[in-house]
């Protein structure tokens, strides 16, 4: 099966816009302000009624002040009943560490359901992640909690069991309600790996925008970010999540008198094309999905202007030249 098609058949019923969609606006707000008392002060209750916030959560977390899309058409236009190509803001994680680690690397995801994720790593073992939800999380048999206060944000620290194939791990975490439906949640090792080191962490949070390594500009008018996953991955979907649109970073290429054999489903031969000015090889292919939109697609193999291979999967409503000037708007920042 096709990326395309698993991340199809996957793929959650789409549900309303919650006030999560509004988490980054929020944080940057209240950023801005100063002022604590402009959220709730709730003492941190543990409610432990998670909300599948959808994927309206990961589409608006782009930034605060736009929508998924621009209005003005990308330069592909459209073609008679396909789909129109607009401009897309690249989907951001909302907040960053002040001063960042300088000898760590950072990685960003999110979950269809609402949940994003940043990764602080590097050669050691030194690893710090920082979750964002809409609501307050669930941890893993909690102990010992104990009431904080972060940057004037209330929160609770807690020993949570974490379990593993080699057995139970305690885990040091960081809970804190940065607003309304906004909740931050900080775990580590090395380095990080106490409360003391937890807190410090928590106190260089700033809300502030930063764009995840792989994006693309230019997409399908209305779509947004259904997942993204360690800067490798990029999934964008309709209002009815009927259809996808992927953008990978494979291990290497697939030399293009192999992609046939390579590919599941093809149904037509290996297009030459050009992307960025360097070869691109584009191949029709059935996906196999029955659900609306069909089971036609284009799967595109291009490469950076540096070189690097990367993966373009689309719905077959899009035409040759649309899927290649798509291409030539993603973007990858390692």
């Amino acid at each position: 099966m096709n990326e395309l098609t698993a991340l199809r058949v996957a793929a959650p019923e789409a549900t309303p816009l919650s006030p999560a969609v509004r988490l980054a606006a929020r944080a940057a707000l209240l950023e801005e302000i100063g002022d604590p008392r402009a959220r709730s002060r709730r003492s941190p209750v543990r409610r432990r009624t998670w909300i599948r916030a959808g994927v309206g959560v990961v589409a608006v977390v782009a930034a605060w002040t736009t929508a998924v899309v621009v209005a003005a058409p990308g330069p592909a236009g459209t073609p008679p009943g396909g789909i129109e190509l607009v401009a897309f803001a690249p989907p951001a994680f909302p907040f960053t560490l002040d001063p960042t680690p300088a000898d760590l690397q950072v990685t960003y995801s999110a979950d269809p359901g609402g949940l994003l994720h940043a990764v602080w790593a590097g050669d050691t073992d030194d690893r710090l992640v920082v979750d964002i939800s809409p609501d307050e999380p669930d941890l893993a048999d909690p102990a010992d909690e104990q009431d904080v206060s972060v940057q004037g944000r209330d929160g609770y620290l807690a020993t949570e069991t974490q379990q593993s194939p080699t057995g139970d791990r305690l885990q040091e975490v960081l809970v804190l309600e940065w607003a309304d439906d906004l909740w931050v949640t900080l775990r580590g090792e090395g380095r990080f790996s106490d409360r003391d080191d937890l807190r410090d962490a928590a106190r260089t949070l700033t809300a502030q925008p930063v764009d995840v390594g792989l994006s693309v500009r230019l997409a399908p008018a209305g779509w947004s970010v259904y997942a993204y996953k360690d800067d490798t991955t990029l999934t964008l979907t309709d209002d009815a999540q009927a259809q996808t649109l992927t953008v990978s970073l494979p291990p290497g290429p697939v030399p293009a008198d192999e992609l046939l054999a390579q590919l599941e489903g093809p149904v037509g031969p290996v297009i030459d094309g050009s992307v960025n000015g360097l070869p691109a090889q584009l191949v029709a292919v059935d996906t196999g999905y029955t659900g609306p939109g069909g089971s036609a697609g284009w799967y595109l193999q291009a490469q950076f202007p540096d070189g690097r291979t990367f993966v373009v999967q689309t719905p077959g409503a899009l035409t040759r030249q649309q899927v290649l000037e798509l291409a030539g708007q993603v973007t990858y920042t390692p």
